[in-house]
C-alpha cells in the first residue's frame, strides 16, 4: 500500500435537506481522485450522511439559511475529516443512551445512527465555538490487497 497525504477536498452544502445528495457525488469525486478502499469509502460516506442529516433536520430546523462546510483528507492510515456548520449546537459525541438488549424495532428512534457513527470513526472530537459547529473524526483505511 502507497498511500501519501493528497491535497484537501472540500464541498459545502445548504441547510437543505435536498443537498444530502452532494455528499455522495464528493464520495464518488475522492474514488477517482484518491487511493482509498471502497469499504472505507463506504463507511466515510454513512457517517457523513448520518451526522449531515441530522445536522439539517434538526440543527437548521425552523431557519430560512444555513451552511456546512466539509474538509477531507487522507494519510498512509485514515481519511481525516472536519465539518462546521453554524446550525444550533448539538454535540454527536456524547454517548447514545440506547438499550442494546431489544431487538431493532423494539427500539426507541433516534440514536442509532449517531452510535452507528461513533463506532465507524475514531477520534471524534466536538466544539461550539462563535456560534458554530466544529466536528472533527477519522475513517480507518482498509487494505486494498485483502
Amino acid at each position: 500500500m502507497n498511500r501519501k497525504r493528497i491535497e484537501n477536498h472540500s464541498f459545502s452544502l445548504s441547510h437543505l435537506v435536498k443537498d444530502i445528495d452532494q455528499i455522495e457525488q464528493a464520495i464518488s469525486e475522492l474514488a477517482e481522485k484518491w487511493d482509498v478502499d471502497e469499504k472505507s469509502l463506504f463507511q466515510l460516506n454513512l457517517v457523513l450522511e448520518e451526522l449531515i442529516s441530522n445536522t439539517m433536520f434538526y440543527g437548521f430546523k425552523d431557519r430560512d439559511k444555513g451552511i456546512i462546510l466539509v474538509d477531507m483528507s487522507y494519510d498512509d492510515s485514515h481519511i481525516h475529516v472536519s465539518i462546521a456548520d453554524d446550525a444550533l449546537a448539538f454535540d454527536p459525541t456524547v454517548e447514545v443512551d440506547m438499550d442494546k438488549g431489544l431487538e431493532l424495532d423494539e427500539r426507541q428512534i433516534g440514536g442509532l445512527g449517531i452510535m452507528l457513527s461513533q463506532q465507524i470513526s475514531e477520534d471524534m472530537t466536538y466544539s461550539y465555538t462563535d456560534g458554530k459547529n466544529n466536528m472533527s473524526f477519522k475513517i480507518r483505511l482498509n487494505d486494498k490487497s485483502k
